[in-house]
């Protein structure tokens, strides 16, 4: 938030998450956040064992643990989007993987139900239509904020996501792209020397 709206309501959110250049599986994501006087912080790692442990510690008390060994293929949010635009898609194919963020577990079922024109700046592009599903594993009874999405996934080499169209408790929400400057990486401190578990570097 900028400093008129801190005055009212204070937010800041940073992420920063270690993923693997040869699988795109998951290795460390750590997220602090602080909203108004509150504050939190997520650390979740996963290792080559499958040991998956996360420690949250919310306005300096002391901390919850969580470690679990999950069968099924499991990521954290951010690894998780690269793991679905990494993935081709042909109408009807359908994928299924768990999501951790810290807290919760959820089971992410990707439906590709068509393909669709989307114009980015003047441009038609063809894109997948991508439908998700979300069921909460950790509390299967939570309410659901999220009625439904679809994500347009453009089926060139790119696979950019050109719009995201959600459905809320009252009307949708429509996020869509107008332009991208790809970003001139340069490795951090925080991530200069750091291999992934295969030897390759992580800039």
């Amino acid at each position: 938030t900028k400093s008129a709206i801190d005055l009212f309501y204070k937010m800041r959110y940073r992420a920063e998450s270690l993923v693997s250049a040869v699988d795109l599986e998951p290795i460390r994501t750590v997220i602090d956040e602080q909203e108004n006087s509150r504050t939190k912080n997520t650390q979740i790692s996963f290792k080559e064992n499958g040991e998956i442990n996360s420690v949250r510690s919310k306005n300096g008390k002391p901390a919850e643990v969580i470690t679990f060994n999950s069968p099924n293929l499991t990521l954290e949010p951010f690894s998780a989007a690269f793991f679905a635009r990494s993935m081709d898609w042909k109408v009807g194919q359908k994928r299924e993987f768990d999501v951790f963020n810290g807290k919760s577990r959820y089971l992410i079922t990707l439906s590709c139900t068509d393909i669709e024109e989307v114009s980015v700046a003047g441009i038609d592009r063809e894109a997948w239509v991508i439908v998700p599903e979300v069921k909460n594993l950790t509390s299967p009874n939570a309410d659901k904020k999220l009625r439904s999405a679809r994500l347009y996934v453009s089926t060139d080499d790119k696979k950019e996501l050109l719009k995201i169209v959600s459905s809320v408790f009252i009307g949708s929400v429509v996020t869509k792209m107008t332009s991208f400057t790809p970003y001139d990486r340069v490795a951090t401190p925080a991530l200069a020397g750091l291999r992934t578990k295969a030897g390759t570097l992580v800039q």
